[in-house]
């Protein structure tokens, strides 16, 4: 056959039904040295979702703050609220000033870092709506970001709508007091399922608690409820977090320096029960607070109005309300005070807070410094990891149920200054019963045993062994290493162990078989898909190809010999046909003269041989049975001639 050319696309939960619990746990070594690969294991049961933290334990540390921005906007901005917006991987904070100079709602930009320095945007008073606005959250539904604004100068809810970007000026939307809104000020929102629901302090003459419930969406219509927190007095800010299935709220007392639980023992949907923390009751003026989980611990930070700030530490548990206080101080930088806001990145915690009296955006962070080669991991089971340094390191692990009821487990674990030995291996062919070899890697050069465990029981001693593994599989081999300096270390790595392929093909169905002629050899091998076999296939012991299949003609009329070998690192097999009657074929051939449309193309038959009868071709529809032959194209274009 011939061509021929014719020319022409923060989330809590609340619920009536409690969920599972899940029991998390594992398994890691207490002590390791530096360098030292460690590897963890998940025990946890009821877990659909795993948050592993490798650095843990900062926020039971004392911050550290520094200045990240100065500006005159920031006059009287009572809260601070900042998220990361996935769109354009930037990070944001929002503020508002509660000053009638006019109110204005400020945008910090950090960039791709919380740890940069922001610029401060005036977005100013997005619709004229803005009264004396004390607190705001951020959420995001789908790919759209939206705001809610606790607007305390007209007992109102405002609507901000983002679009796509959170770096864009708000569309402003004041959806009204709901007949209920009393002085708001707090304000905390609480998502499951994709339900949302909002809570609201009121910080009027009635202590309570404004619940707003609006379903699948933020746009929606909400339903509302309300519950009083008995004792309280100028309701501030307010905070929730789960412990189990349990949640879990903190809300600030303004007006005589009190701290009051929410235990929503019943789920979201039910009032909860209220009452004061009792263990810690120094607050000099408390206006907002937050809540974080850090290494299976529960903490809450609490700003105060004159600049202190101070840190409730729960233990383990924050639903037995029992705990320690500590001031911490104003860190130097203020006596006035109130926007507070705790977030957490990877394994890293950044508070932020405003200095009212000097105008200046305060950065909080925490001395830990992490040393883990990998800081977080939300696999079941994460890789490897080391520490580079010395020292008393935490590791936690949080497990989440499909319900969203979370359980944490901490484990301190010890790394000596000594070094661990470098390891590593590789390994040589993948053939069950058939030898694989094993290569140690190590630079060091201080290693005094080596212990081997192939993943199938068996096991060796010696520096470079060979193992023999019975059937394909997938095998997690490990080897662990003692250096003269007392330190181990442990190298693992799954290897694929496939089984022998067979080889095997099909004779063409031909009678005769004659020399000139193509056919298909068609490969029938068995062989485990991953392995990927090449191959050989050889005519009369000479190789000549390496595909699957193979397409060949017979050059003599003698017997034949057809060989294919199919081969995996490690081993081969192969299998022998024969054609012991070869024919002799013509050997077919023409040429042609003319490629212009609507004229004849005369093609000249130079086939030599015994030939018997022709059939032409042309690619066009039109055939022929003469010896030579032309055929006229009505149109143009490229026509496969046989």
């Amino acid at each position: 056959m011939r061509t021929l050319l014719v020319v022409g696309v923060w989330i809590l939960i609340g619920s009536s039904l409690l969920a599972q619990c899940p029991v998390t746990d594992f398994a890691s070594p207490s002590l390791a040295c530096s360098g030292q690969n460690i590897y963890v294991q998940n025990l946890t049961v009821g877990a659909a979702s795993y948050e592993w933290d490798f650095c843990s334990g900062d926020l039971a540390l004392t911050p550290s703050a520094s200045i990240a921005a100065s500006s005159n906007l920031l006059f009287r901005t009572r809260s601070m609220r900042v998220a990361h917006d996935s769109n354009s991987n930037l990070w944001y904070g929002f503020t508002i000033d509660q000053a009638n100079s006019p109110y204005k709602l400020i945008r910090f930009n950090f960039g791709n870092s919380l740890s940069n320095d922001p610029s401060v945007v005036d977005l100013g008073n997005p619709s004229n709506v803005l009264n004396s606005a004390f607190d705001l959250q951020l959420h995001k539904e789908g790919s759209n970001w939206y705001g809610l604004v606790a607007n305390t100068g007209t007992n109102s809810l405002l609507l901000l709508s983002f679009g796509t970007d959170l770096g864009s000026t708000p569309i402003v939307q004041n959806l009204g007091s709901f007949g209920v809104l009393d002085t708001p000020d707090g304000i905390f929102l609480a998502v499951e399922n994709g339900m949302l629901s909002v809570f609201i302090t009121n910080g009027g003459s009635v202590s309570e608690i404004v619940k707003l419930t609006f379903g699948s969406s933020i746009l929606n219509a909400p339903t509302i409820s309300s519950f009083p927190v008995a004792g309280g007095s100028a309701l501030r800010g307010i905070a929730m977090i789960r412990e189990c299935d349990r949640w879990f709220g903190l809300v600030i007392s303004y007006g005589n320096g009190k701290v009051f639980w929410l235990d929503f023992s019943n789920g979201l949907s039910q009032s909860p029960q209220s009452g004061e923390i009792t263990f810690f009751t120094s607050y000099n003026f408390p206006t907002n607070i937050a809540l974080g989980l850090d290494g299976s611990e529960y903490f809450a930070f609490i700003q105060s109005a004159l600049g202190e700030q101070y840190r409730l530490s729960f233990g383990s548990s924050i639903i037995d309300k029992a705990g320690t206080g500590q001031n911490l101080g104003n860190f130097g930088i203020s006596n006035e005070n109130s926007a507070l806001e705790l977030v957490k990145v990877k394994s890293d915690w950044f508070g932020f807070s405003i200095d009212l009296t000097n105008r200046k955006l305060v950065r909080q962070t925490f001395p830990a410094m992490c040393d883990a080669s990998t800081a977080i991991s939300t696999g079941q089971n994460p890789s490897q990891l080391s520490f580079a340094a010395s020292g008393t390191k935490k590791i936690s692990l949080t497990g989440i149920s499909s319900d969203g009821a979370i359980s944490s487990q901490s484990k301190a674990i010890t790394i000596s200054p000594s070094i661990a030995p470098d390891i590593a291996f590789t390994s040589a062919n993948v053939c069950a019963n058939n030898n694989v070899n094993f290569t140690a890697q190590n630079t060091s050069g201080n290693i005094t045993s080596y212990a081997w465990s192939f993943g199938d029981t068996n096991t060796s001693p010696l520096t470079n062994p060979s193992n023999i593994y019975a059937t394909g599989g997938t095998y997690t081999v490990a080897l662990q290493v003692t250096a003269t300096n007392g330190c181990i270390n442990i190298a693992k790595s799954d290897v694929a162990i496939y089984d022998q392929p067979i080889a095997d093909f099909a004779l063409p169905s031909a009678s005769p078989f004659c020399t000139n002629q193509n056919y298909v050899f068609t490969n029938q091998s068995t062989f485990d898909p991953a392995s990927s076999p090449t191959w050989e296939w050889l005519l009369n012991g000479t190789l000549v190809s390496s595909t699957q299949n193979l397409a060949q003609a017979f050059a003599t009329s003698t017997a034949q010999e057809i060989r294919l070998k199919a081969k995996i690192p490690g081993c081969e097999n192969e299998i022998i046909k024969n054609v012991n009657t070869v024919l002799p074929g013509p050997l077919t051939n023409f040429s042609f003269a003319s490629d212009c449309q609507d004229s004849p193309v005369a093609f000249t038959n130079t086939t030599s041989g015994t030939i018997t009868s022709y059939l032409w071709t042309f690619g066009d529809g039109n055939t022929s049975s003469s010896t030579n032959a032309s055929n006229t194209y009505a149109d143009i274009g490229s026509y496969n001639v046989t």
